[in-house]
C-alpha cells in the first residue's frame, strides 16, 4: 500500500517508516517545513491548515494513512492548550475530512494515546472498550481527536481506526521525556570521568506501562492491515514498571553511581495503574512484543552515546 505518514520525522514516525519499508509498502512522508529536518519528507504540511492537508491527500492519492503528526509532550497542554489543540485536535479533523473528500476508501489510523483512560486505570483491567476520562490538555486533545476519527466510520463508512499505545521508549526520543533524560544525564557524568554524579528526577515511585517503540509501529503496520474499521486498539507490552528500576538499569548499563537530586519541575503525581489489555489486537494482527526492557535499554544509551559524545 502506498501509506501517508503524517509526523513522519518525529520520533516515532522514522521508525514507522523504516517499518513500512522493511514490510513491503511505500511510505509517503508528510511533516512541517523544518529547515532542520532530515531527511526532509516527501510533502512538507502543517495539520492546522486545511486547505493544506486537502491539498497534500488530493496530490498524493494513498492507498491507507497513519496519522502520527501531532505534540506529544504532556507539559506542552499547560503552557499552551490553544497549540495542543490545534496540532492535535483540529489537525486530526483536517486529516479526516481531507480523506473523506479526496480519498474516502482509504484506511486509516489515528494515533491517540493511553492517556485517554486518565483515571480508568485505577477501576482495574482497561480495554479498548473502557471509558475515556482523560484528565489532562494533552489527554483531552488526543480523546476528543481519537473519538472523532471512530465517529466518521460511523457516520461516513469510513475506514478509521485508532490505536492507543502505552508509554513509549527506544532509541531517538526526545530528553525531555523520561528514559532518555536519565540517559543523557548518566552518560555526561560519565563523559566527566567521575563514576558520580548528580541527577535530576521527578517521580521516582510511578510506575508505567513501556514499550518499545520498535514494538510500537509494528503494531501499527498490523493494525492498517488486519484491523477492523471502527475499533480503537490498545498497544502495550502488558507489564508496569516502576520510574525507579528504569534509573537503577541505566545506572548499571552506564556505569555511574548518581546523586539522585529531587526537580520538583519534573514531578508528576503517581497515578495508580493497571496493565492494559491487549486482547482485540493480538486476536485481530497476532502481535505480540518482541523487545525486552533492557534491550531498549541499550539502544537508548547506545544511541544518545552516538549523538553526544560521537568517537
Amino acid at each position: 500500500m502506498r501509506v501517508l505518514v503524517t509526523g513522519a520525522n518525529g520520533f516515532v514516525g522514522k521508525h514507522l517508516v523504516a517499518e513500512l519499508k522493511n514490510s513491503g509498502h511505500e511510505p509517503i512522508t508528510s511533516d512541517l517545513a523544518t529547515a532542520d529536518i532530515t531527511p526532509q519528507p516527501d510533502y512538507l504540511c502543517n495539520l492546522s491548515c486545511p486547505d493544506a492537508v486537502s491539498l497534500m491527500v488530493k496530490e498524493t492519492t494513498p492507498d491507507a494513512c497513519i496519522h502520527l503528526g501531532g505534540i506529544a509532550f504532556v507539559p506542552v497542554g499547560w503552557s499552551n492548550p490553544q497549540l495542543m489543540f490545534n496540532v492535535n485536535t483540529i489537525g486530526t479533523v483536517n486529516v479526516l475530512e481531507a480523506f473523506r473528500k479526496f480519498a474516502v476508501t482509504a484506511r486509516l489510523l489515528i494515533i491517540s494515546s493511553t492517556e485517554v483512560y486518565g483515571p480508568s486505570f485505577q477501576e482495574g483491567t482497561t480495554n479498548d472498550e473502557s471509558a475515556l476520562h482523560p484528565n489532562n490538555i494533552y489527554a483531552v486533545s488526543k480523546a476528543a481527536a481519537d473519538l472523532t476519527g471512530l465517529l466518521y466510520h460511523d457516520k461516513y463508512s469510513m475506514h478509521t481506526m485508532t490505536a492507543r499505545p502505552s508509554n513509549h521508549i527506544g532509541p531517538g526520543q526526545n530528553p525531555d521525556f523520561v528514559v532518555p533524560s536519565f540517559a543523557a544525564q548518566l552518560l555526561k557524568i560519565k563523559a566527566s570521568g567521575l563514576l558520580t554524579g548528580k541527577i535530576e528526577t521527578g517521580n521516582l515511585e510511578s510506575e508505567r506501562d513501556f514499550t518499545d517503540v520498535r514494538d510500537i509501529v509494528k503494531a501499527y503496520r498490523l493494525i492498517l492491515e488486519k484491523g477492523t474499521p471502527g475499533q480503537a486498539y490498545n498497544i502495550a507490552r502488558g507489564k508496569l514498571t516502576k520510574i525507579s528500576f528504569i534509573l537503577s538499569e541505566l545506572c548499571d548499563i552506564t556505569g555511574v553511581s548518581p546523586e539522585i537530586i529531587f526537580d520538583p519541575a519534573k514531578y508528576r503525581p503517581a497515578v495508580p495503574q493497571v496493565c492494559l489489555d491487549t486482547t482485540r489486537l493480538r486476536k485481530d494482527t497476532g502481535w505480540t512484543p518482541a523487545l525486552p526492557m533492557r534491550q531498549s535499554l541499550l539502544d537508548v544509551v547506545s544511541d544518545l552515546r552516538q549523538k553526544l559524545y560521537p568517537k
